[in-house]
């Protein structure tokens, strides 16, 4: 007979099994009715459809990243500082040469990436810790760069801000992640480190490696985002970037990631967060709710989802 700690365990199981498999759909749903209710159809309107996909952009690639690393049971909260300084960087790199702009942001962001693995693996330094200081480094680092008080893009690059663009790359990313997520051993190993490090260890997986390699990988798109960031507003400044590691975060727990990696952690929590995170942004914007009220929701919204999604069983994975 089973003893009550083990049906309660079980049944724990069962309710996080259940969350991340159809409450992100269910939530996405119900939250689109409301939007289009409330803001009078103008949510799915054409006019509005660029806004949500423009919304969408930037976290759908931040979140292909970071979901390797939470598969690990690391986070990243230097995310937003890395998306800043890459801007900048980007920005400097196109007054010399618009061709090197790209290039400049995803190298700088591979190395933040880099810094940020070094630390965690090899000094064994916990992710949160690791990149909650190197937050403050690159963001110190993107205000001292900027002396005008913000960097200018060329208006020939202006054109590569179209829909189209921003279309192809959130399929490259949704693809390309899925199957390096599902069908390739960089991502099973990502998971078996998030649910047991040590047998993992034993495995004969090279723990540092993938580490620095998640790190690396997280960083480059971090990059690419900052370019974006920096097309997009046709300049950086010292806010650039600001809290969008929290919305790369909050958009994977809503789309069913457990904060916890492991087996349990899904690629399709990109997707579905992504849409989430689109749809709710700009429903309270539409909705006429101020700023204060809609962080208020957000941190409420966080909450509860770190809250139902975290595994204690893996709990020494992040700690």
């Amino acid at each position: 007979m089973k003893s009550i700690t083990g049906v309660f365990k079980q049944e724990d199981a069962d309710f996080r099994q259940y969350f991340v498999t159809f409450v992100p759909v269910i939530v996405l749903i119900l939250i689109t009715i409301f939007f289009q209710a409330v803001s009078q159809g103008r949510l799915l309107s054409g006019k509005n459809i660029n806004a949500l996909l423009n919304s969408m952009f930037s976290i759908v690639l931040g979140a292909a990243g970071v979901s390797f690393l939470m598969a690990q049971g690391n986070l990243d909260f230097s995310l937003g500082g890395i998306v800043g300084l890459t801007a900048v960087l980007s920005g400097y790199a196109a007054q010399l040469n618009p061709f090197l702009a790209i290039a400049a942001g995803i190298a700088a962001g591979a190395l933040c990436g880099c810094v940020n693995g070094i630390i965690h693996s090899k000094f064994g330094v916990s992710s949160i810790i690791t990149t909650l200081s190197t937050a403050y480094i690159f963001r110190g680092i993107q205000c001292t760069l900027i002396t005008s008080g913000s960097v200018g893009l060329p208006a020939s690059m202006m054109k590569l801000e179209n829909t189209a663009l921003k279309v192809v790359l959130i399929a490259i990313f949704l693809v390309g992640g899925a199957i390096l997520y599902t069908r390739t051993r960089f991502g099973k190993y990502c998971k078996a480190i998030g649910s047991r490090e040590e047998a993992s260890f034993q495995s004969g997986i090279r723990i540092s490696k993938m580490k620095i390699g998640c790190f690396i990988l997280t960083g480059s798109i971090a990059g690419l985002v900052g370019f974006f960031y920096l097309v997009r507003a046709a300049s950086a400044s010292a806010n650039t970037g600001a809290g969008f590691e929290f919305d790369v975060l909050l958009a994977l727990l809503l789309g069913g990631m457990p904060i916890s990696g492991g087996a349990g952690a899904r690629f399709r929590s990109v997707l579905l967060g992504s849409l989430i995170m689109a749809i709710l942004s700009n429903g309270m914007i539409l909705w006429g709710l101020d700023s204060v009220l809609q962080q208020f929701i957000r941190g409420i919204i966080f909450l509860v989802s770190v809250s139902i999604s975290f595994d204690r069983r893996n709990v020494t994975v992040i700690e």
